[in-house]
């Protein structure tokens, strides 16, 4: 019975060990970073979270197959947050502080990010956060309302993944023909719209899903060198306000848009803005990563410096399109115009408030003092 116990730990330890390189090979993914920016920029090129590579597909792992997906996963966000601990820790804090630390929290994520435990992961965040968190929770309680089976056939009739905006949207997009009536994501790179991975076999029934890595050097530049170039929000000209308001508007917040309307202003940044040359936002940054391939190695520009290039593209296309936007929206333009003036009076002295709303009024800006 004793050799028989150390047989099994001897396996398990093996098993760990040929998880854990896997890992180190990119042969295995997890829970992903918890960036949102750099997971949806993953995302675009292709990238699957709790997924095994096969070549350029990936083949998900965490739906289906508890408790052994938790496992593996756990094994492999282990590996890759003990790739990021700083390298000239002394020993005693590396095994006794940090590799436990890690090893706890590689375990609390992939048991949290399971659909399962959703509910209980949004109402924890709303609880630390209820200003920034509200929305997330408002929304996973909509979701949950529509029973499983009707969301995924949802998914099977409409399989474009949705940009959620409201509490009624979110209940939306999980009803059969209902849910055409929601904006789809979009790859805000190339503006492609973006869908639910398919099954390995019937989608309904299949654990599996399938994802197919790109071979974008644009995309594949932006998730190799961390560059954060963030899809538009919800919101223009200010701060995102939380689905259940917990203090007064101010003018600091910005001016909401549907997810029609966020549609539309990707579509403009990517297919309509064009630069000197005709070139779309993903061709432009296509022929800044073609004049880098062309110089020596020597003279290759560091991360920072290809992030700096990108972003300047990126948000010169954007503004643009922002601009061109408020020309055919002229009810966000007013909106924005009544923040603007807003804030400008918000920071003149009291005894010149009244004034200065008096005279703003005269240009036909409505104020909502």
């Amino acid at each position: 019975a004793r050799d028989r116990a150390l047989a099994k730990m001897a396996l398990g330890q093996a098993i760990g060990a040929w998880i854990a390189w896997q890992a180190t090979q990119g042969m295995l993914t997890g829970t992903g970073p918890e960036d949102k920016t750099k997971r949806i920029n993953m995302q675009n090129l292709g990238w699957s979270r709790n997924a095994v590579r096969v070549g350029a597909e990936l083949y998900g792992y965490g739906r289906g197959f508890d408790p052994l997906g938790i496992v593996v996963g756990a094994i492999v966000d282990f590996v890759e947050m003990g790739s990021q601990l700083p390298h000239d820790s002394p020993w005693w804090q590396r095994w006794g502080v940090e590799f436990p630390l890690i090893a706890t929290q590689a375990i609390g994520r992939q048991v949290i990010n399971k659909t399962y435990m959703q509910g209980l992961a949004d109402f924890m965040d709303a609880i630390k956060a209820p200003d920034e968190r509200s929305r997330k929770l408002a929304m996973s309680f909509a979701r949950s309302l529509i029973p499983t089976l009707v969301r995924d056939v949802a998914k099977m009739i409409d399989p474009e993944t949705k940009h959620i905006t409201s509490v009624l949207e979110a209940m939306k997009a999980g009803v059969p023909g209902w849910s055409k009536t929601v904006a789809p994501n979009q790859n805000h790179i190339t503006g492609e719209i973006i869908y639910y991975p398919p099954g390995w076999g019937p989608d309904i029934l299949s654990p599996i899903t399938v994802t197919i890595l790109k071979d974008d050097p644009v995309l594949q530049q932006i998730v190799e060198h961390e560059i954060g170039v963030a899809p538009p929000g919800d919101y223009l000209g200010g701060r995102r306000v939380a689905a259940v308001l917990l203090r007064e508007p101010t003018p600091q917040d910005g001016v909401f848009m549907d997810g029609w309307t966020r549609k539309r202003l990707i579509d403009i940044a990517t297919q309509d803005i064009k630069d000197g040359s005709g070139r779309t936002l993903h061709e432009h940054l296509g022929n800044i990563v073609r004049t880098w391939e062309s110089l020596p190695p020597d003279d290759q520009p560091s991360s920072r410096m290809r992030e700096s290039q990108f972003r300047q593209a990126y948000d010169k296309y954007y503004d643009q399109a922002e601009v061109r936007l408020l020309d055919e929206r002229k009810d966000l333009k007013a909106a924005l115009d009544k923040k603007k003036a807003e804030r400008i009076i918000e920071k003149l002295p009291p005894g010149r408030q009244r004034e200065a709303e008096e005279t703003v009024k005269e240009l036909g800006i409505t104020l909502g003092r």
